[in-house]
C-alpha cells in the first residue's frame, strides 16, 4: 500500500517542487507562465475533454453530476458564511474561500492519474456545474453584486466563453446524435486518438508544474489562512458527504461518481481567485491560503490511494 501511495504522490510533488524551483531560478516571467496556462486550459484540455466526453457512456447517473456541483458549491459557501460569522471573523475571504473547487487546472488532471481505468464522464459533468455556480454566484457575491450587477445574460455569456466547457458541449453533441462512437471505434479512429493522446499526456505534469510556481507564502497571514483552511475542510467536507448521500438516494452506484465528488472536495480553491477578486489588500492572503490549501489536497490524495482504490 505505501508503494501505491509513493508512486501517485512522489511524482506530484515532484512536480509541484520542480515548478517553485524553476522560480527561484526565474526560468519563466509571467508572460511565460500565462502562456503554459493558456496552451493547456485553452487548448489541450478542451480536446482531452472533448474527447472523453465524445466517447463516454451517457447515463442519468453522469447527467446529475453537475447539479450535483452547484449544489456541493452552494452549500460549502453557505457552511463558510455560517461558520465565519459565528466565530465573529473580520475577513470576508475566509467564508468566500470555503468554496468553489480547482477541477479544471487540477481535479481533471489528477483523476486519471489516481482511477486510469474509471470513466472521466462524472468529472468532466461535475465541472460544468462547478462552472456556472463560478460565475453565475461565486464571482458576483465576492464582489457584493449577487443581488444585481450584470445581467444573467452577461453571466452566462462568462460561462460560455470557457473552451473547456466548449469542448465539453461539442463532445456531448457528438455523442448525443450518434456520430462520434463510429468515428473512434474504427482503426483509423484508433489512430486519431493515438495521434491525440501524445500532446494530451503532458497535460498533468504541467498543470502541477504551474502550480508549484505559482505558491505563494507570507507570515504575515499565518493564523488567518490556518483558520480558513479549516472552515474549508469542514464546509467541503460536510457538503462531499451529503452529495454523497443524495447519490444513493437516486440510485446511482458507480465508484467512479463517488470518487469524483471526493476527489473534487479536497481541492484548493481556484488559483485564479486574486485575480477574480481584484482586491490588492488582499491578494497576498488569497493566493497564501489556495497555495498552503495544497497541503490538504496531498494528504486527501495519500488517503484515497490507500483506501481507495
Amino acid at each position: 500500500m505505501i508503494i501505491d501511495i509513493l508512486r501517485i504522490i512522489l511524482p506530484i510533488v515532484f512536480c509541484i517542487g520542480l515548478g517553485m524551483f524553476l522560480k527561484r531560478k526565474n526560468v519563466f516571467d509571467e508572460k511565460g507562465i500565462t502562456g503554459i496556462k493558456s496552451f493547456v486550459l485553452d487548448w489541450l484540455m478542451p480536446i482531452n475533454l472533448g474527447f472523453a466526453t465524445a466517447s463516454a457512456e451517457l447515463s442519468s447517473d453522469v447527467i446529475a453530476m453537475p447539479f450535483l456541483g452547484f449544489l456541493m458549491s452552494a452549500m460549502s459557501l453557505l457552511i463558510g458564511m455560517l461558520l465565519r460569522r459565528s466565530t465573529r471573523q473580520k475577513n470576508r475571504y475566509m467564508e468566500i474561500l470555503c468554496t468553489t473547487y480547482e477541477n479544471g487546472l487540477l481535479g481533471l488532471g489528477l483523476f486519471p492519474l489516481l482511477y486510469p481505468k474509471l470513466s472521466l464522464a462524472y468529472d468532466v459533468a461535475l465541472d460544468v456545474g462547478l462552472a456556472f455556480f463560478f460565475f453565475l454566484i461565486w464571482v458576483p457575491f465576492m464582489h457584493g453584486e449577487l443581488a444585481g450587477g450584470g445581467s444573467l445574460l452577461s453571466k452566462l455569456k462568462n460561462v460560455f466563453a470557457s473552451r473547456i466547457l466548449r469542448g465539453v458541449f461539442i463532445g456531448l453533441i457528438l455523442n448525443l446524435i450518434g456520430i462520434s462512437r463510429p468515428v473512434l471505434s474504427n482503426q483509423w479512429g484508433s489512430i486519431l486518438k493515438d495521434i491525440v493522446a501524445m500532446p494530451l499526456s503532458v497535460i498533468t505534469p504541467l498543470i502541477l508544474v504551474v502550480v508549484g510556481y505559482e505558491i505563494s507564502f507570507s507570515r504575515r497571514y499565518v493564523k488567518e489562512v490556518a483558520l480558513t483552511a479549516l472552515f474549508r475542510m469542514i464546509a467541503t467536507g460536510a457538503s462531499c458527504i451529503i452529495c454523497i448521500l443524495l447519490l444513493k438516494l437516486v440510485g446511482v452506484t458507480d465508484r467512479a461518481a463517488t470518487y469524483t465528488l471526493i476527489l473534487a472536495s479536497i481541492l484548493p480553491a481556484p488559483f485564479a481567485s486574486s485575480v477574480f477578486a481584484g482586491d490588492p489588500d488582499n491578494t497576498e492572503f488569497i493566493n497564501m491560503q489556495v497555495s498552503t490549501y495544497l497541503a490538504v489536497t496531498l494528504i486527501g490524495l495519500a488517503l484515497m490511494v490507500a483506501f481507495l482504490r
